[in-house]
């Protein structure tokens, strides 16, 4: 039996999963165990569906709800989807909890058989129904006024029995409220008196996610409600309107999160208020300011993470971001693009979904001027479009490091190896080859581990040209490989029929022809394998074609003399010129490549064979094989001792349909 400081060394590595069958061993294991079960309690989810209820399913107007929980005190992480635990927490005394969260639809009145039950205001609550505000709404019956106050004055009751919660949150999974908000306090002042009364008691709160009716009374009063502070969300989708105007000063919180609209007085009251404020999310509109807002540029040093959906909403707020490093937005223009880098001096990362340059000329001659270096060094556009004036941006971007497009253009690639010396990760599509200027991207860019996309090509010639690739820490790598000297098809089967027929010299020109050419293309292949050799990290190797077809070759299959012969190009165009992939036209030299996971060559003029597939095997610890479409095997092979191997090679790829 293990002793119970070796249990909980134990239990502090377990999964959540794990904690209730590890009850069950025996009465020692319980006693310790158990705590860490009733940690976390979520009654949407399992154990907790069936420990809770007899069946996860039970309609709520035919369950009866446990009137106690017999573990409540453990209990420091309570997740709140139905009424009924709501009331059993209440009655149970919970008052331990670190996190609580109210995240459920509560349709209690879609049951009559429980509406009964709701009458009468349990003893132990002594919330009072005053301080909430009920619409005066006459299309609102008395009953569900009733059940939205008493589900209000549960919920806050159970908030405020914990004084030690550091985390509260109101969720809400239907377009209609969940919860009644806050009386004004121009309608009330008893009402704002209990309630701070009530509030300077959750000392410890950091996190709080509250909406609409709630968030006009706690956010002015955040600096002094919660003196620890870190994060607030409001996750409305209205316009949020208060009186900002008394806003209480907060230098803790770190990150604030809107998905409302608001107005910039609002917003510029909020960012006077929360010096410390670091990560901001405006997931609404940005209002305009009305007439009379001053003229005072809000200058926010802070502020490292922004998420908004329009950025010239700050510049004509007249709010200042001096320290952004952050920036995500829907997408802008080559204008905005101009704009926002031109007033955030810091800014290192720029993610944008979409971005329209306005036209190749009209862009260019707007950006004539653009001269100055950027500290940026992430900037995600994963848009679909080529975007010429992208390149102009780049050549002020020496310090980029990562760099996702979604199409790119020669003159960007051109530009990425004139300007961007330190890329690491690299992620654009090409529709037009731009041999050259992918090679010396390649020789220029010695720091680059990541290189993928579609349509990446470049020369065997550009490649054996000095100087040579300096990226050798790459470790994925999707480039083709044109321009090899390859044998034509029926050259091709000429020498697989010397082969079949034993023959090594050439008794015919057609032969010595063959023979000769085929000296030439693997002189060339192996000099190209020896330099793919160098990259010995590459986890991710694949030289082959998705997108952007140009292949002009016939469809090609296997072939009386092919015995063992994948088929080549079953769907999709073959591409000629690029490497063979046989052990004699150098594979083997990439035996270095201890560490790839995965290899592909869509579309390629290969000659992969049995031979090949079992030195793959052997060599490298693949995980997926990404162009093979299937396999001839001739009478007779493989042998007994190989066909294990080969079978783990075809599992590698996906099986013909």
């Amino acid at each position: 039996m293990l002793i119970p400081e070796v249990l909980l060394i134990v239990a502090s590595f377990c999964d959540p999963s794990s904690y209730l069958p590890c009850t069950q061993v025996c009465r020692q294991w319980c006693d310790i165990f158990t705590p860490y079960v009733w940690k976390t309690v979520d009654d949407n989810k399992t154990p907790w569906t069936r420990l809770l209820r007899p069946h996860a399913t039970d309609n709520p107007k035919l369950f009866n709800a446990p009137a106690h929980l017999a573990h409540a005190h453990h209990i420091r992480h309570l997740f709140i989807a139905e009424r009924w635990l709501l009331s059993t927490a209440i009655s149970s005394s919970i008052s331990n909890l670190e996190s609580i969260v109210f995240g459920g639809r509560f349709n209690e009145w879609t049951y009559p058989s429980k509406v009964s039950q709701l009458e009468v205001v349990p003893s132990d609550v002594t919330v009072p129904g005053t301080i909430f505000y009920i619409p005066p709404n006459k299309s609102l019956s008395k009953l569900y006024k009733r059940i939205m106050t008493l589900r209000s004055q549960l919920c806050w009751q159970l908030v405020f029995n914990n004084p030690g919660l550091r985390s509260i949150e109101f969720k809400s999974a239907t377009s209609t409220p969940t919860f009644w908000g806050f009386k004004s306090i121009t309608e009330d002042a008893a009402a704002e008196a209990y309630l701070l009364q009530e509030f300077s008691r959750l000392t410890q709160v950091q996190h709080l996610e509250l909406g609409k009716g709630i968030i006009e009374f706690v956010l002015p009063r955040l600096g002094r409600l919660f003196p620890y502070i870190k994060t607030y969300v409001c996750p409305t989708v209205s316009l949020l309107e208060m009186d900002l105007t008394a806003l209480d000063a907060c230098s803790t919180l770190r990150t604030l999160t809107f998905h409302c609209a608001i107005r910039v007085p609002h917003l510029r009251s909020i960012l006077k208020a929360f010096s410390g404020l670091q990560h901001l999310t405006l997931g609404g509109t940005l209002l305009g300011s009305s007439p009379g807002v001053s003229d005072e540029i809000i200058e926010h040093s802070s502020l490292q993470t922004l998420v908004a959906v329009r950025f010239s909403d700050f510049v004509t707020g007249k709010v200042r971001f001096t320290g952004l490093k952050k920036l995500t937005l829907p997408g802008l223009d080559h204008r905005g693009l101009k704009e926002a880098l031109d007033v955030l001096p810091s800014l290192e990362y720029l993610s944008l979904s979409s971005y329209v340059d306005g036209g190749y000329v009209s862009g260019i001659q707007e950006l004539a001027s653009f001269t100055r270096d950027f500290l940026l060094q992430v900037f995600f556009c994963p848009t679909g479009r080529e975007n010429p004036t992208i390149a102009r941006f780049v050549s002020s971007m020496p310090h980029l490091v990562r760099l996702h497009l979604g199409a790119a253009t020669g003159d960007l690639v051109s530009e990425l190896g004139r300007t961007c010396r330190s890329l690491e990760w690299v992620h654009f599509d090409i529709k037009k080859p731009c041999y050259q200027e992918m090679n010396q991207l390649f020789v220029e860019c010695p720091r680059l581990t990541h290189f993928l996309g579609e349509g990446h090509e470049v020369l065997s010639g550009d490649v054996l040209r000095e100087p040579y690739w300096t990226c050798l820490g790459l470790q994925e790598l999707h480039c083709a490989i044109r321009g090899v000297p390859r044998l034509t098809l029926a050259q091709e089967n000429i020498l697989d029929r010397m082969n079949y027929e034993s023959r090594t010299k050439p008794e015919t020109e057609d032969e010595l022809e063959a023979v000769n050419k085929r000296t030439e293309s693997y002189s060339v292949q192996r000099q190209v394998y020896q330099q793919l050799a160098l990259l010995t990290e590459l986890t991710y190797l694949d030289i082959g074609f998705r997108q952007f077809s140009r292949g002009d070759l016939p469809e090609r299959y296997a072939g009386e003399f092919d015995g063992g012969l994948c088929y080549r190009g079953r769907s999709g165009s073959i591409f000629s010129g690029c490497l063979e992939l046989s052990l004699l036209s150098g594979l083997f030299k990439l035996a270095t490549l201890t560490q790839l996971r995965t290899i592909g060559f869509q579309g390629v003029d290969h000659r992969i064979g049995l031979p090949e597939m079992l030195w793959m095997v052997a060599r490298w610890p693949m995980k997926r094989v990404l162009g093979m479409e299937g396999y001839y095997v001739r009478e007779g092979d493989p042998d007994p001792q190989q066909e294990p191997q080969l079978q783990a090679f075809m599992r590698l790829f996906p099986s013909l349909d």
